[in-house]
């Protein structure tokens, strides 16, 4: 199971690297990674709020902010396992989550420009949520079949 875990947070952390958004601009189109959302979004408020087209506050951007402790989480995850500590199943299922609720703020808010690397990070936290039950299940049939070797 602690491969499974290994490869998950890899994918998790290889997901918000892809690009997450095809922006469209005139003749171009603008890829935006997963990593760089909160920033150049923030960036463009702040370019829009000093041209006099909309005031956007810093609060409104700190839910955009909360999408990178998904990797940040992933990061700890991935130390404490490949230097042979065992980390909490929890802390897959925390990531995962926080991935899914930025996924869907995302997609709520972009509509349908979102490409591959979104779609792959919203499966691939589906599966970290999921994991702490196929941890469980693995769990309870070794416990039952050293029970019946035993008698």
């Amino acid at each position: 199971m602690i491969n499974v875990r290994i490869w998950l947070h890899i994918a998790l952390l290889g997901s918000f690297a892809l690009p997450w958004l095809k922006i469209p601009i005139i003749v171009t189109v603008v890829p935006v990674a997963g990593y760089s959302i909160p920033y150049k979004t923030n960036a463009l408020a702040n370019q829009l709020s000093s041209l006099g087209v909309i005031t956007i506050n810093n609060e409104q951007m700190y839910s955009l902010y909360l999408m990178l402790l998904a990797p940040v989480i992933s990061v700890f995850v991935l130390v404490r396992l490949l230097s042979k500590y065992n980390a909490n199943i929890y802390l897959d299922c925390t990531a995962g989550v926080i991935a899914v609720l930025s996924c869907l703020y995302i997609l709520s808010n972009s509509g349908t420009i979102v490409t591959f690397g979104f779609y792959m990070t919203l499966i691939v936290s589906l599966l970290l949520v999921a994991s702490p039950l196929f941890h469980r299940k693995k769990e309870n049939t070794i416990r039952v079949h050293n029970r019946a070797v035993l008698k």
